[in-house]
């Protein structure tokens, strides 16, 4: 099992019961690399991680902007080998908390 930090969410209200769209949540394990992508409620819910080369990727563009997190990709990228307590630092500026989604 491994530790995500959110990067972003959003909760809009869907426009159906258990939506394939809303809630969107980003988050990133340090330990391995990944990202994890959640979306969906209840029978439409689902998600996926990915590696970082494969988040980088342009179909994930798309999500990065809804959920304005390219902050997060850009700060990945400019810095090899970045530390976990780095990472901490920027989610606490950026989203004041810090949340931990186990998978």
């Amino acid at each position: 099992m491994n530790n995500y930090y959110v990067i972003e969410k959003k909760e809009l209200e869907p426009e159906i019961l258990n939506s394939p769209e809303w809630p969107k949540i980003i988050g990133y394990c340090h330990e391995n690399k990944s990202f994890i992508f959640i979306e969906g409620n209840g029978h439409g819910f689902n998600g996926i991680v990915v590696s970082e080369t494969i988040a980088n990727e342009s179909r994930w563009d798309k999500l990065f902007k809804i959920l304005d997190a390219n902050w997060f990709i850009k700060i990945i990228n400019s810095t090899q080998n970045i530390e976990k307590t780095s990472i901490e630092n920027h989610i606490k500026a950026k989203r004041k908390i810090i949340e931990i989604i186990k998978s």
